[in-house]
């Protein structure tokens, strides 16, 4: 049988330990055991500032530490987390990490500023409200600026640079005519739709396009601009990478395949 001891902890591993503050020969009750008792280990703690590593929370948390102990412990840590309120810059111990205010006064002074700022684009002196962090005076400032930025390359859906030259409103709706009759016959002979090249059908890719091989921005007004062969359907990833010239070996196995070349010089 194994010893144990009066609480039932077997003993057999452990060894007897000299007490540094005593000098008092135990038996601990584990091998983390330093101290013979309680009153050495606070001994052993006065006169330290470091705290132990804890917060105030859970430094004070033990019922049997002594007072000395919880007084130095409450000292260190307030020479430790002091802060400035931001409003009276008076120094106070804040009750949370986040705290910026000493009191509820300053919190409602800070509050109720509405700090006055320039427009970005057309310098006006304007009351921006709380909480909301706009640099524009209106909505027009906002989006002429934004119009000014987002203009050729460094608009998002910039693709070649070229546009088309005639009504829009009578040629887009040609367009999206042709595009729509491909969809509907390509459902026909399919049954269902996918993508002509990665072969992703519409619940694998976020959406389908019919895309036109020969650009309508290079080829505006050619007849066979929307025939059959210049058309196919694809997913919103291979059509982007088509634009930005990324799938050019694709684009002319499908020249060669469907005869884009011949149909285009006539």
């Amino acid at each position: 049988m194994k010893n144990r001891n009066e609480k039932g902890i077997f003993i057999k591993t452990l060894k007897e330990k000299k007490c540094p503050q005593c000098e008092k020969i135990f038996m601990p009750h584990s091998s983390f055991q330093k101290n013979c008792s309680l009153d050495c280990y606070n001994e052993s703690k006065k006169g330290k500032s470091h705290a132990w590593g804890y917060k105030i929370g859970n430094a004070l948390r033990g019922k049997k530490r002594s007072k000395e102990a919880i007084e130095i412990t409450r000292v260190a840590l307030r020479k430790r987390n002091y802060r400035f309120c931001k409003v009276c810059n008076k120094r106070f111990y804040p009750h949370t990490d986040t705290s910026k205010y000493c009191s509820k006064e300053c919190w409602n002074v800070r509050s109720s500023v509405k700090p006055f700022i320039k427009c970005k684009r057309c310098g006006t002196e304007f009351k921006r409200k709380q909480y909301y962090y706009t640099r524009y005076c209106s909505s027009e400032c906002y989006s002429k600026d934004q119009s000014e930025k987002r203009m050729g390359k460094n608009n998002p859906a910039y693709r070649n640079g070229y546009s088309i030259r005639s009504k829009r409103g009578l040629y887009t709706g040609m367009h999206l005519r042709a595009c729509s009759k491909y969809r509907k016959n390509f459902m026909e002979t399919h049954d269902f739709i996918f993508c002509e090249l990665c072969k992703a059908n519409e619940n694998q890719a976020m959406k389908l396009e019919v895309h036109h091989i020969y650009w309508a921005s290079l080829y505006p007004r050619h007849p066979e601009l929307h025939n059959p062969k210049n058309l196919i359907l694809i997913c919103i990833r291979d059509h982007n990478d088509f634009h930005s010239g990324k799938l050019k070996n694709e684009f002319r196995r499908l020249e060669k395949e469907r005869g884009l070349k011949k149909l285009f010089k006539k």
